[in-house]
């Protein structure tokens, strides 16, 4: 069982016109709704923000613009994973690998090769 949280961040804007934003998880493939989809004005102002992953998971930037078929959006946005402390992390991966749980250290960590 996982000590610490991971956070993710993340800026976007849109040109010329507004944009719905939401954010999602997705737990045993339906989608919980974290932050309902509400329309915000991306196009005059920077949206940004933060979320504390308590779960281990996909979580999902949800960009709707199904209220406003005629017009196309273009959107640009950075999202980043933040660690607390690569400490905490590093110990995590040691312990799966001297536990030869190397099912586990594959979901929870992106590897190139084991």
């Amino acid at each position: 069982m996982r000590t610490f949280c991971f956070y993710f961040s993340w800026e976007f804007q849109s040109e010329d016109h507004d944009v719905g934003f939401g954010l999602l998880y997705e737990e045993n493939e339906k989608y919980q709704i974290i932050s309902k989809v509400t329309r915000v004005n991306s196009h005059h102002v920077l949206e940004d923000g933060v979320h504390t992953c308590e779960k281990t998971g996909k979580y999902f930037l949800c960009f709707d613009n199904s209220f406003s078929w005629t017009r196309s959006k273009k959107i640009r946005y950075v999202c980043e994973v933040i660690a607390p402390d690569d400490t905490l992390i590093s110990q995590e991966i040691n312990k799966l690998i001297e536990d030869g749980d190397w099912e586990t250290l594959s979901e929870r960590f992106e590897t190139t090769h084991l």
